[in-house]
């Protein structure tokens, strides 16, 4: 392994890794990396995907879309693939807003049928076939639902239309937390959706798949339909092991915008990068499924260990082990974040790219970005963890009882404990003691003796 100035690997980090995380969902082909364990997840007849905030729900549903991203990720058998967004992040003319749903809702329109009319739009459009169906949402779906059979035979037309010309396509849907303001009628929407999805599936070439979070999916109402566990049970989880993590970032450091430091990157370990058409280089195998081989790259990059001996750890797992939830899932948007925190906070001298208290400074700066979207997605685990507060962990379930003395939300104590052990946010150890990660202790200011220290 040849030596390369730390500064110009340091480049690399700096030079491929966007500041802003939100970028990390809509990236340029040349970042596109495709874990193995997530090519389910493309298959257009995997009509749910589930994955924790920032696991690639998002990106997965802007790569389908994306002509040239998706000649990447869509395997070769797929190739006449097509795909749409009924819901997303942002609105559009074929499919309706917040807003319009909310509206929807109190006109006392059913989910399911309100989904059906943004399948139909989009399935004709992709068949080619006119639309007979007026054009604002609320007298479409009751031009929809005064003739089941006319609908029927619309949806009929275009599959038939797709299939004879050997062609899939797919509605996708996302950000379903934000489908409305009232979280009942969030769960009524998934649940329509779902409903949806399943009646969908005796369809040739029409398909819906849905990203969602996995809390949003336990929630009773949204299981309680007929034939919820023909899409429940088939759910593909979007899972991001060690080795995917540092494959991930490997595939921004060898196409860093900067030519010299992606060059000096991929010429590190001595293996051959492939290189793309129009989509930069390929990580090699080896450095995608090799531990071994990527540990090296890693010590190269930052060292052997997280300090000045073995006693604090080895770099390779260290970052991946302190930004996991209780259940070991780690966000790839987190990962990737500290990464580049770590980065531009190592001096310009320093012996390596990356200094070990410069990563510990990244996971500082990772945690308050998953505490901040925690109180997005589930206020009420925010206020339980806002309550431990200085509290040392790992800690007896009383001193965590006595936090919560007063009911959170509208669940007890109990409640709390079992539904933030659920959902991740903290651990019953064997000996009955409450632990949190390191990921949310640092960013709700709990304690650890000999721990990352909160910022």
């Amino acid at each position: 392994m040849k030596p390369v100035a730390p500064i110009l690997l340091r480049r690399a980090f700096l030079e491929s890794i966007p500041e802003e995380v939100s970028r990390f969902d809509a990236v340029e082909p040349r970042y596109l990396y495709r874990p193995t364990r997530h090519l389910r997840a493309l298959d257009p007849n995997a009509m749910l995907v589930s994955g924790i905030r920032g696991a690639g729900k998002s990106f997965w549903w802007h790569a389908l879309q994306d002509e040239a991203l998706r000649a990447l990720v869509v395997p070769t058998g797929e190739a006449n693939l097509t795909a749409s967004a009924g819901f997303g992040e942002r609105d559009a003319d074929d499919r309706p807003g917040k807003d319009v749903l909310e509206e929807l809702l109190r006109e006392g329109h059913p989910p399911r049928q309100v989904w059906k009319a943004v399948v139909l739009r989009h399935a004709l459009a992709a068949a080619s076939i006119p639309d007979p169906a007026p054009l604002r949402w609320s007298e479409r779906i009751a031009w929809i639902r005064e003739d089941a059979e006319r609908t029927a035979r619309l949806l009929r037309e275009a599959d038939g239309a797709l299939a004879a010309g050997r062609r899939v396509h797919v509605v996708l849907f996302d950000a379903l937390d934000t489908t409305a303001a009232d979280p009942d009628a969030r769960v009524k929407l998934l649940r329509g959706l779902l409903e949806l999805v399943v009646e969908l599936r005796a369809r040739a070439a029409i398909r819906a798949k849905v990203f969602a979070r996995p809390d949003m999916l336990e929630h009773p109402e949204v299981r309680a339909f007929p034939d919820a566990s023909k899409v429940l049970h088939s759910a593909v989880h979007l899972e991001w092991p060690t080795l995917d993590l540092y494959g991930l970032l490997f595939q921004y450091l060898g196409n860093a915008r900067d030519d010299a430091a992606a060059t000096a990157f991929r010429g590190l370990a001595g293996l051959p990068w492939v290189a793309r058409p129009h989509a930069g280089w390929e990580v090699p195998e080896d450095l995608r499924h090799d531990e071994h081989t990527q540990a090296r790259i890693v010590t190269v990059l930052a060292g052997p260990h997280m300090g000045t001996n073995h006693r604090r750890g080895r770099t390779y797992p260290w970052l991946p082990n302190h930004i996991s939830d209780a259940h070991g899932t780690v966000s790839p948007r987190s990962f990737l974040a500290a990464m580049r925190q770590a980065a531009q906070e190592t001096k310009p001298d320093a012996p390596h790219a990356l200094h070990w208290t410069a990563i510990q400074d990244g996971v500082r700066k990772a945690s308050p970005v998953r505490t901040a979207e925690i109180a997005e997605d589930l206020p009420w685990a925010e206020q339980a963890l806002e309550r431990l507060h200085n509290v040392l962990v790992p800690c007896e379930r009383e001193t965590v009882f006595q936090q919560w003395r007063s009911r959170v939300g509208d669940r007890t104590p109990v409640q709390v404990l079992h539904a933030l052990r659920d959902v991740g946010l903290l651990v019953e150890l064997p000996d009955g003691r409450i632990n949190v990660p390191d990921l949310y202790r640092v960013g709700f200011g709990l304690r650890r003796k000999g721990g990352l220290a909160p910022a």
